[in-house]
């Protein structure tokens, strides 16, 4: 792997991120060395991908100082979100080791992002905020079915959790034993004045009504299926960032095929960005297709989350050269030659809508931004 495929593989940076909450949790319950010494390892791998990450980039004379910076800056995010700690460690040499990467890795990217021109600095955070929240889309599509049932767990341990409650058994069971008490007086006063037919029918009555209620609370409790619900949520919690799930699938509504959309619009703003590198990118954004055709910067800027912020400045076109003015082995590409936009098809002036939910369509749309269900170009 090259130093962009390591930066950009959200994969490997998930699995790193749950490796230490599995680690730091083992830690908490004290559990053995032979226990903590796998996770330890595949850490100490992960930081070796990153340690080499950064020094190929430190090296790579093809780099210009806008990409170096923005590819540090994302080792750094990478770093963070890792949640690797020295403290996970016992070996010294691998505690020195962890303070090594971190102390070489960090501040780096914020040190070079201060010395481009402002322009260039707004693009770097540009492509940042749609390489995060790539990062995001994309986490929320791979545990999509993961999420929702912690989502409809989570929900039964709502509705349910007052019933289950300390204080609500109480009341429920108390209420119970208080009524069967009350109504046994009746039986047992007839019984004590030699009513024994009497006496027995009320007893009798007195068992069938301690059996419908005994089940009435049984049912309106639920304490299986909340038992049930409860686990559900602990299991897939430890496998699972919660919060980060839940947060696009706010933004979302969960629709997955927004989500979709959203992820591919963000890829196609991070592969642009280190287009003019000529590298291999490692994103594996979901597709419906089996080809998708990439949008253009005016298309992507349609289908994108209704967010000012996440939107990138159009560059000035300039004149595309000829065939024969290009070198066959490239070098650092120019700043004229990054700011080459590819040429954009005029769209028809007939309305477009989607086949999907009905919503107007943006011209020159590949993606309905209601709904984010591909459509087709016209």
């Amino acid at each position: 792997m090259n130093w962009l495929e390591i930066t950009l593989d959200n994969d490997l940076n998930d699995k790193a991120a749950l490796t230490s909450l599995k680690l730091q949790k083992l830690i908490e319950e004290e559990r053995k060395l032979e226990e903590l010494l796998p996770l330890q390892q595949s850490l100490i791998e992960y930081l070796t991908l990153l340690k080499q990450a950064f020094d190929s980039l430190s090296k790579d004379p093809n780099v210009d100082q806008k990409t170096m910076a923005a590819t540090m800056i994302l080792l750094e995010i990478r770093l963070q979100d890792s949640l690797i700690n020295p403290d996970f460690f016992i070996n010294q040499e691998d505690i020195d080791y962890v303070n090594t990467v971190i102390s070489n890795i960090s501040g780096k990217g914020n040190l070079l992002i201060s010395q481009l021109p402002q322009a260039e600095q707004d693009e770097v955070r540009e492509m940042i905020l749609n390489a995060r929240l790539y990062a995001d889309y994309t986490y929320y599509l791979n545990h999509y079915i993961q999420g929702q049932k912690v989502k409809e767990a989570a929900a039964i341990v709502e509705q349910l959790e007052w019933r289950n409650s300390v204080l609500g058994m109480l009341l429920l069971w108390g209420g119970y034993v208080f009524i069967l008490l009350a109504l046994s007086s009746i039986p047992i006063y007839l019984f004590t004045n030699q009513e024994t037919t009497n006496a027995y029918i009320g007893f009798g009555f007195l068992a069938i009504i301690g059996i419908v209620l005994f089940i009435a609370i049984t049912r309106f409790q639920k304490a299986k299926q909340f038992n049930n619900a409860v686990n559900a949520v602990i299991e897939h919690s430890d496998l699972l960032d919660v919060e980060r799930f839940e947060k696009v699938d706010a933004e979302v509504q969960g629709n997955r095929s927004r989500a979709l959309g959203f992820q591919n619009s963000t890829k196609a703003l991070v592969e642009k960005f280190f287009t003019p590198q000529a590298r291999p990118s490692k994103l594996t954004a979901e597709e419906v297709k089996p080809s998708v055709i990439l949008p253009t910067e005016e298309t992507i800027k349609s289908t994108l989350p209704e967010k000012d912020d996440m939107m990138l400045e159009p560059s000035q076109s300039a004149p595309a050269p000829t065939p024969s003015s290009l070198p066959l082995e490239p070098a650092v590409p120019s700043a004229a030659q990054r700011e080459i936009s590819p040429p954009i098809t005029q769209p028809s002036l007939t309305p477009r809508f989607c086949g999907n939910c009905g919503a107007k369509l943006p011209a020159g749309a590949l993606y309905c931004p209601n709904c984010g269900h591909p459509v087709k170009v016209k």
